[in-house]
């Protein structure tokens, strides 16, 4: 049972990491389509905190699940939003720290498929071997 819950939490943690690296990308898009955009205030998740925030409270909407086995459909509704104070004289939006985070984003993001896709994989050999 043990091996069950903590592949559960693994599925877990994962689906809310693509979650918040999802949110990210749209908030860091955001920012860029803004760069002429006077006074505007660049936003980025602060992925540590809200991660934490997540894994610690379990907030935030859950669906309504028929079996303890199902996920959970947690939200990542407690994120944590920072808004940047380096004024660049129109804005407080820099292009390369932007285009930086975003790149960065995106690595996050096809790393934690990359460990997904491994798990399947890894489970799915299970499964086949067990057919024997």
């Amino acid at each position: 049972m043990d091996g069950l819950f903590s592949r559960q939490r693994i599925y877990r943690i994962i689906e809310n990491a693509l979650n918040i690296y999802e949110k990210r990308h749209y908030l860091l898009t955001s920012n860029i389509s803004n760069i002429d955009t006077p006074g505007y205030r660049s936003k980025d998740i602060d992925f540590k905190k809200t991660f934490q925030s997540i894994l610690e409270n379990n907030s935030g909407d859950t669906l309504r699940t028929t079996s303890s086995k199902h996920f959970s459909g947690q939200d990542t509704a407690s994120l944590v939003i920072r808004e940047s104070d380096k004024w660049n004289g129109i804005n407080y939006v820099d292009i390369d720290e932007e285009m930086i985070k975003l790149t960065e984003n995106n690595l996050l993001y096809r790393s934690t498929i990359e460990v997904f896709l491994r798990k399947l994989a890894m489970l799915k050999d299970v499964l086949r071997e067990g057919g024997r």
